[in-house]
């Protein structure tokens, strides 16, 4: 994958994350927190893949989150600092996870947050900003 194929699919990855954060902004009664639940899920795995990728990976396949968090920990320590328990349903295959933690705002409030955590720490670890994805 090149340098320009993974700026594209982590600036995807960050209008992900935007979408996920403008629909819990929303009134509590218009929040599909499902919504802001995959949203974040997906950028989330993006992410960590487009790390790998960019640090030598070949095998980037994960069937969860934390898997891959454990992969990108492998050759960066700063990852394992990431607090993924407060991401419930972590599982990437949409038949294994329990919808019921997306069910509740603060449940994918705590999600979105670490999302957001983990968006931080990879552009600092690729030596890029957002505007430079723009």
């Amino acid at each position: 994958m090149t340098a320009d194929e993974i700026k594209d699919s982590l600036r995807e990855a960050i209008e992900e994350l935007n979408i996920a954060e403008h629909e819990l902004n929303r009134p509590n009664d218009d929040i599909v927190a499902m919504s802001v639940c995959l949203s974040a899920k997906i950028a989330m795995n993006a992410m960590m893949r487009m790390y790998l990728l960019s640090n030598g990976s070949t095998h980037v396949q994960g069937k969860s989150l934390m898997d891959l968090q454990k992969k990108c920990a492998a050759l960066d320590n700063d990852f394992a600092s990431l607090d993924f328990s407060r991401v419930f349903c972590n599982s990437l295959e949409p038949h294994e996870c329990d919808h019921k933690y997306c069910l509740d705002t603060r449940t994918v409030s705590g999600c979105l947050s670490v999302a957001g955590q983990l968006k931080t720490l990879v552009l600092k670890k690729l030596n890029l900003t957002e505007a430079a994805l723009a």
